[in-house]
């Protein structure tokens, strides 16, 4: 009985036309005649629906699965911004050190060079001082000597 009335509902939900299936009535029984065009396409939307019935947990599982995949990657992007963000800062910092270095190489740079103008005034001093205490000697010895 419940093959009949399964039968009807199919007969009525997806026939296009009345011709497919023939009902006669023989002794009081409904007797249903129908193509075999129409018998295949009966068991195809039955083994489909048997298919689908067998395939929905896996379905189910899949969506669960694909589910946890986009929440991982909404938890990865956001642990990727906010490595982004501390690489930037230790960028930011490196930066800031390097051209430390470099105002301290350019001050070094200048210290040197005032150190060489140092020494070389100290050497021509030195050598005038010399030169000067030479030249006193050597006048002191002449007048001495004369």
């Amino acid at each position: 009985m419940l093959v009949i009335a399964l039968i009807m509902l199919s007969y009525n939900s997806y026939c296009q036309n009345n011709q497919n299936i023939k009902l006669s009535v023989i002794n009081g029984d409904t007797v249903f005649v129908f193509n075999k065009a129409y018998g295949n396409y009966l068991v195809s939307k039955f083994d489909s629906l048997q298919h689908f019935k067998a395939s929905f947990f896996d379905c189910a599982d899949v969506l669960t699965d694909c589910a946890n995949l986009r929440d991982n990657y909404k938890l990865l992007s956001t642990q990727k911004d906010s490595l982004i963000d501390n690489l930037h800062k230790q960028v930011l910092y490196c930066e800031g050190i390097s051209e430390s270095y470099h105002k301290s190489e350019l001050l070094n740079k200048q210290l040197q060079k005032d150190l060489k103008k140092q020494s070389r005034k100290t050497k021509l001093w030195n050598g005038i001082g010399w030169g000067a205490i030479t030249a006193t000697v050597i006048t002191s010895i002449i007048l001495i000597l004369k």
